[in-house]
């Protein structure tokens, strides 16, 4: 303890003389000592010099009073034993443990030590905690399950089971639902865990080490991901699935235009010939009414699935009786009906039901109902339409006994170009819209409709509801309008403007018979030159012409003295809604959809060009 330089020169001089360095601080100590008093000290710090320098060291230091025979404190018994390396050495590893305890404070990782089959709380960093939603002063002591009470069994045996065995258990996206925040609402996590044996020095299990990594986040981004490429499947699916259906439409739609071009085209050829026998003509006359008719059924159809697909088609509601509509719609199909000699049962309610709806379309519906069932049962068949009303409103049935529909393809039944393929062989042909249309205007009056069947060869069922506010109360009859058969035939003077030559002479040809005199103007600068002179009472104007379409002529000829009351009228193939917008901008009166129906035309020339129609139609403009 004296070191070199003060052993053994120390021996026989005074504890001042010997210890200088600390004199100050054993002196005081000393005159206790002396008083009678005896200290003891342990990891005492002193600064002393032993060999040439100063060093801090430490020891476990005893001072005891010397008595001589008298009793009284002749000296001092000074026992030292000096602990500076063991000092050392546990300061050297609490700074270590201060470390790895701030490394572990530190770490992204939820890190809790748990000791004994208690399994107290001895350590929890800051992710644990903050994971937890628990201060250290909540954890740090407490036993696991008076902390979480409500802790999964599954969790409660896997601790018990490493403290137990000293076997090392990793689980995956474990997922828990508790209330994490504390803030009264339970949600869902996902950990992965660790359980980890905590030893002692002698290798003996003393508690579990947990570590837990919150995955939340992971997989939820790999749910939406997977949610995302299935999506993306299914899009891929849907348009594998709409293009196979676009080339069956279109492979459709070319047979179904090819039908009608070989009677057109026949009958055009017969008409070439110089000498037509009456019967033949009216053949003829036939063959091009029936199929222009089918043709224009057909681009209606489509139009009019496409303005339901945009919100462009509107209603044109008014007080329609249900027998009225279900008649009209019976009247269409009743050819197809009897030349496939099926047996048709009609049930409706003995009373008159009266509807808010529009007439033409909900016999639209009907009919392609209808027809669909008889397409699709095989001759002499049986089909069944009853209609009721109850409180919840209209529901018409159609029950057929025809090849049915298999139960994976009832789902697809309602969309376009969707044909199931059991009927696509059949010749009655179909584009595979109407019951997607038929949908869509039910859709429209606030209404549903559904299919069911059992299966191939089982019948098809449809269900048409319309609900409670549709139904109206029986309105006194209103006096129908004159018709155009009944309307006054008036000669007009009638301007035809149309750059498609056969459009332009087949238009006036029409009117020519019908007695109307009958210009023809096969461009804008054309007509704008006749008209002065001619002063025609009607215009019908072609939209799509070069140099200047149909809607910059309307508004020229508004703008002449002699074009203020001519009444104008566009025949187009565009018929949106917008299209006939722009035409009333453009100065129009009405506006036609190609191909037009000669008796909307020669009814138009007949009852909407009086004077007052006239003045309407202006102040309408204005």
């Amino acid at each position: 303890m004296l070191g070199t330089t003060k052993h053994p020169q120390a021996l026989g001089t005074g504890a001042q003389a010997s210890w200088p360095e600390i004199w100050q601080t054993l002196a005081p100590m000393w005159q206790d000592v002396l008083s009678g008093k005896a200290i003891g000290l342990n990891d005492f710090k002193l600064t002393i010099e032993r060999h040439g320098y100063p060093e801090d060291v430490y020891f476990n230091i005893s001072y005891s009073p010397l008595r001589d025979d008298s009793a009284k404190v002749a000296g001092i018994l000074v026992t030292y034993s000096e602990t500076t390396d063991r000092v050392r050495t546990e300061r050297r590893l609490n700074a270590a443990r201060d470390q790895l305890r701030s490394i572990f404070m530190q770490m992204p990782a939820a890190i809790a030590i748990l000791r004994g089959s208690e399994m107290r709380f001895e350590f929890a960093n800051a992710a644990y905690q903050s994971l937890v939603a628990k201060s250290e002063d909540e954890l740090i002591g407490r036993k696991r399950t008076d902390v979480f009470p409500d802790s999964p069994e599954r969790i409660n045996s896997q601790f018990s089971h490493v403290y137990r065995t000293g076997d090392r258990l990793v689980t995956s996206e474990h997922s828990f639902t508790r209330d994490w925040n504390n803030d009264g609402h339970a949600s869902e996590r996902s950990l992965n865990l660790i359980f980890e044996p905590y030893r002692d020095a002698d290798g003996i299990i003393v508690g579990v080490i947990i570590f837990a990594f919150d995955v939340t986040e992971h997989v939820e981004a790999r749910r939406k991901a997977q949610e995302a490429e299935a999506r993306t499947r299914f899009v891929h699916e849907e348009l594998r699935e709409v293009g196979r259906q676009k080339d069956e439409f279109l492979a459709t739609l070319a047979h179904e235009l090819r039908n009608p071009l070989a009677p057109l085209r026949n009958a055009a050829h017969a008409l070439g010939q110089s000498e037509l026998s009456p019967t033949a003509l009216a053949w003829c006359r036939d063959v091009i009414t029936r199929q222009v008719k089918h043709m224009a059924l057909l681009l209606d159809d489509l139009l009019d699935v496409s303005r339901i697909n945009t919100g462009r088609i509107e209603l044109k509601r008014e007080t329609v009786r249900l027998d009225a509509a279900v008649n009209a719609a019976v009247e269409t199909v009743a050819p197809l009906i009897s030349k496939k000699q099926h047996a048709l049962q009609v049930s409706l309610p003995r009373e008159a039901i009266e509807l808010d709806a529009d007439p033409l379309r909900l016999a639209q519906v009907f009919t392609n109902l209808l027809t669909n069932a008889v397409k699709y049962t095989d001759p002499g068949g049986r089909i069944e339409l009853k209609a009721e009303v109850d409180g919840e409103g209209l529901k018409v049935s159609l029950r057929d006994n025809g090849i049915g529909v298999a139960p994976e393809a009832l789902p697809n039944l309602f969309r376009m170009f969707s044909q199931i393929p059991s009927a696509i062989d059949r010749t009655e042909g179909g584009l595979g819209i109407g019951l997607a249309l038929s949908k869509g205007l039910v859709a429209l009056h606030g209404g549903s409709l559904s299919a069911h069947s059992e299966g191939p060869g089982c019948g098809t069922t449809f269900e048409l509801h319309l609900p409670a506010s549709v139904i109206k109360l029986p309105a006194s009859p209103e006096h129908p309008p004159a018709s155009a058969n009944e309307a006054s035939r008036t000669q007009r003077r009638v301007l035809v403007v149309d750059d498609n030559r056969d459009a332009a002479d087949s238009l006036a040809m029409l009117l020519d018979i019908e007695g109307h005199d009958v210009t023809v103007a096969y461009g804008p600068e054309e007509a704008l030159s006749l008209a002065p002179s001619l002063m025609p009472e009607v215009a019908f104007l072609d939209i799509g012409m070069p140099t200047m379409n149909g809607y910059e002529l309307a508004r020229r000829i508004r703008q002449e003295t002699w074009g203020a009351s001519m009444f104008l009228v566009a025949a187009t193939g565009w018929g949106t809604e917008d299209d006939r917008r722009k035409a009333a901008s453009a100065g129009f009166d009405r506006h036609l959809t190609k191909p037009v129906n000669p008796s909307e035309v020669l009814a138009l020339l007949s009852e909407r060009t009086s004077p007052e129609i006239r003045t309407a139609a202006r102040a309408a403009r204005a």
